[in-house]
């Protein structure tokens, strides 16, 4: 008995699920096909990401981009990703180790500008982490000292490069062609080791040396700090900028490396490229949004900030390498909120669902205005048989007079009809129609207990 409003709406649940069960029952080869295509369609598109990425890593365990790399290394493994590391001579090397298919990187950090555009065509930038100055250092000794990079080749300074496929050198000869010098003609240019470079300025076996690093950088911070080397500064640093799209100017404040000795005693002015976090064009999307919102939570938090501002990086500064449509998105529309809450894989996927909820809301809305519910168009799906049994009866009565044969038969089929109804369960709500039902039936009874040749018939023998 329905006592109460709460009464009533259980019973509507339960005849919506019994309804269901029986469309389910009677659809089940359907349904084990779509299922089937559902997951077979999962597989192909590969909407979780995998368990697994490859990162370069720089061999060089005192570099700035050592550092780095084990920061993202850590917050990756936080997030339940394995983590494959392949070293890395440097950032060009990494960047080679990114081309290349068969070694499996995914994720390397290269130097801005430093790639051909060919090799930088062949990844996405999730944007750049970082600045990494031009550090022009030389010994104050020198008897003429250097104001600008043409006094470098001008004065005939012995000039360390760092290794021929390093970023420094390539950067070193971009900016001399700037000025339409070719250094890779010129002798007193050498191609050495980075350690050896510092080690040769110190020792006087060389005057100058080009180094293209972050600021912590450990040998630029100790040559910061050397009293016998000078950092030459770079007035015209703006039109570098201008010239080169992924150079920006920086300023070293007065005193800034140590305030205690004034280290610098001036401004001095210095161009720098940044560093751009490269992935694989195949990287899942929901692990490149992951190393977007490492890259933003790390930074932000970072206590190693020197040129940059809090909340200045990631930032797409280096047009030479692509975007990836990943960032773009991230850049445009920020991180998608719930990567706040829950793991970076179900987020994504749920981030990416709302395409399919809207695809079925487009295809449900309009089922949904012809007002359709599963426990009542069962219930009518089973009484239509029973309608056309009526409509067989009436339309004999209709056409022509039923003989005292056919009218017994009617009345027994429809008594069969009856009592099959009777034996159903009549859906809440369905009330009315289960009794306007009934009355049909006794109404077709009537008409064939009061037509011409029944009238005249003894009725008790029906």
């Amino acid at each position: 008995m329905v006592k109460n409003g709460f009464d009533y709406f259980k019973l509507i649940i339960q005849d919506e699920f019994l309804a269901l069960k029986e469309i389910l029952s009677e659809g089940r080869w359907a349904l084990i096909c779509i299922a089937a295509i559902f997951v077979a369609v999962i597989f192909l598109l590969k909407p979780f990401p995998p368990h697994t990425v490859t990162l370069a890593k720089s061999l060089n365990t005192e570099s700035a981009y050592n550092r780095i790399e084990q920061t993202f290394k850590s917050a990756l493994e936080k997030n339940g990703m394995k983590i494959k590391l392949v070293g890395s001579g440097g950032p060009i090397d990494s960047a080679n180790l990114l081309e290349d298919p068969n070694n499996g990187v995914n994720v390397a950090f290269i130097q801005g500008g430093a790639l051909s555009p060919e090799q930088a065509s062949k990844f996405y930038s999730l944007g750049s982490i970082g600045y990494e100055a031009v550090w022009i250092f030389y010994r104050k000794d020198l008897p003429r000292i250097p104001q600008n990079l043409k006094d470098l080749s001008r004065l005939n300074l012995k000039i360390g490069l760092g290794p021929a496929e390093g970023g420094s050198s390539r950067m070193a000869k971009n900016l001399f062609k700037a000025n339409g010098i070719d250094i890779s003609t010129l002798k007193n240019f050498r191609n050495t080791p980075v350690d050896q470079d510092f080690d040769d300025l110190l020792n006087s076996k060389i005057d100058c040396v080009i180094r293209v690093a972050p600021y912590y950088d450990h040998l630029i911070q100790t040559f910061l700090r050397n009293p016998k080397i000078a950092l030459m500064g770079i007035e015209d640093a703006k039109a570098y900028q201008m010239s080169l799209h992924y150079l920006e100017k920086l300023v070293l404040p007065a005193h800034s490396v140590d305030i205690i000795h004034g280290i610098p005693e001036i401004d001095i002015p210095l161009i720098a490229t940044t560093t751009t976090m490269a992935v694989s064009k195949d990287l899942n999307d929901d692990v490149q949004t992951l190393l977007l919102a490492t890259a933003h939570e790390k930074l932000l938090d970072s206590t190693n900030l020197f040129f940059a501002y809090r909340g200045e990086f990631p930032k797409y500064m280096d047009p030479s390498t692509p975007i990836s449509p990943v960032a773009r998105s991230y850049y445009n529309n920020g991180q998608p909120p719930l990567f706040n809450y829950l793991p970076f894989w179900l987020a994504g996927f749920i981030n990416r669902l709302w395409i399919f909820i809207l695809t079925g809301f487009a295809l449900a809305y309009p089922l949904m205005k012809l007002n359709m519910k599963l426990r009542t168009t069962k219930y009518e799906i089973k009484r239509y048989p029973y309608f056309e049994e009526l409509f067989a009866i009436e339309r004999k009565l209709t056409n022509s007079t039923l003989s005292k044969k056919d009218a017994a038969f009617a009345l027994h089929q429809l008594d069969k009809i009856n009592q099959r109804v009777l034996a159903e369960r009549v859906p809440i709500g369905m009330e009315q129609s289960y009794f306007d039902f009934l009355n049909s039936i006794q109404l077709v009874k009537n008409k064939i207990l009061f037509s011409n040749e029944w009238r005249t018939a003894d009725k008790t023998q029906i």
